[in-house]
């Protein structure tokens, strides 16, 4: 693997997650006027769906969010110790952390030019 392909997979979107971010629901909110017994409980049975459906996100979100994290910190950065053969290298790690807190910001092609640029110094 070279420094071209890294930057292909980038622009392929391969360092992305495939699975779709959830979606989240408002949270019902009780109005404070005239209330009756009848709204009272409506509002208990939308607040009962709600709290489901928010059990649901946060567990879709943090299967989320476990792939992209395992995308890029795992899958990319092994695609960069490839490209730039350092998979063996003892301060690998400390490169990745220095060209990560450098682009990660600005997203993977600014991550691939810091660790480029920094890696020319091991």
């Amino acid at each position: 693997m070279d420094y071209q392909t890294v930057s292909y997979k980038i622009k392929n979107g391969d360092y992305k997650s495939k699975l779709d971010y959830p979606a989240k629901f408002t949270k019902p909110q009780m109005p404070s006027f005239n209330q009756t017994a009848a709204a009272a409980r409506e509002f208990a049975d939308k607040l009962e769906h709600w709290e489901k459906n928010e059990a649901e996100y946060k567990r879709l979100r943090a299967e989320y969010n476990a792939d992209v994290s395992r995308l890029e910190q795992v899958v990319f950065k092994s695609d960069l110790e490839a490209a730039h053969d350092l998979a063996d290298h003892p301060k690998k790690d400390l490169l990745w952390a220095k060209a990560w807190g450098q682009g990660h910001s600005s997203g993977l092609s600014d991550v691939l030019y810091w660790y480029s640029d920094l890696a020319e110094l091991l």
